[in-house]
């Protein structure tokens, strides 16, 4: 297993806690949802398994989930590291 962590910036203001739960029950477990300056955002630590899935699909499916609770995500960002392949 290795692990990514990346951050998504969301096209919101505000977050509400049924907003929160929303996204953990999308399967975001992983997930630390937060507001700081009104910049929505949530930041992932997720384990996978690089035989099954690559970083690039890895974030696509965390943005997916997220999307699919109502929100846009305007933005990606990787905390640390490079989105290559290895």
């Amino acid at each position: 297993m290795k692990q990514i962590s990346f951050l998504l910036i969301l096209d919101a203001e505000d977050l509400s806690d049924d907003q929160v739960e929303a996204i953990y029950k999308a399967g975001c477990d992983d997930c630390t949802p937060s507001v700081s300056n009104g910049v929505v955002m949530v930041d992932f630590d997720k384990e996978y398994d690089p035989d099954e899935m690559t970083k690039t699909e890895v974030i696509f499916e965390a943005i997916k989930r997220v999307e699919s609770v109502g929100f846009d995500v305007k933005e990606y960002r990787l905390n640390g590291g490079h989105l290559e392949e290895e």
